[in-house]
């Protein structure tokens, strides 16, 4: 949490994002892995600490879906809605309000209590400086995700890779 604190969001443990791993296309199948950039994927969700080192993955669904529904079916989300992702579920308490370990994404992720997304129509300065530090924050997950995406993954289709990591805090 320190780490993402010297960034600029205290309580923060992480950043989660999705992007498309290129696959061959599948034989009589293409339109089930078609995204809407028009080429044959599957989706890695992936959410990284302050230094872009991976705590949690999940790679192999279809590239027609939405980051959010990989998300909302992951066990990172079930994990953080029920607070245990991070051993004692610390908490902080924020002008009377308490908060728990927060994860960083963009807009197409879901509100949750413990999620931060930018604001979509930023009304004041306040709102703005907040969207700024969030994009700061987020750069470690693009990092993290730009190598996969440069360097491209070998699979076929139906091919399922649910990497779990332990995470030492």
């Amino acid at each position: 949490m320190d780490g993402f604190a010297a960034l600029g969001f205290p309580h923060c443990i992480g950043a989660v994002d999705g992007c498309h791993l290129r696959i061959r296309i599948p034989t009589g199948r293409a339109a089930e892995f078609m995204n809407r950039h028009r080429y044959c994927s599957v989706l890695l969700q992936g959410t990284v600490d302050h230094t872009g080192r991976f705590i949690d993955a999940e790679i192999g669904w279809s590239g027609k879906n939405h980051d959010a529904l990989v998300f909302r079916n992951s066990d990172l989300f079930k994990a953080m809605d029920a607070g245990v992702f991070v051993p004692g579920n610390p908490s902080v308490t924020l002008c009377g309000v308490g908060v728990p370990a927060l994860l960083v994404a963009d807009s197409a992720y879901p509100i949750r209590p413990w999620l931060m997304r930018p604001y979509g129509r930023p009304r004041n300065a306040r709102h703005r400086r907040f969207n700024r530090a969030l994009s700061r924050v987020r750069t470690v997950v693009e990092r993290g995700l730009d190598g996969w995406k440069r360097d491209g993954v070998a699979c076929s289709p139906g091919w399922t890779f649910r990497w779990k990591m332990s995470i030492t805090w």
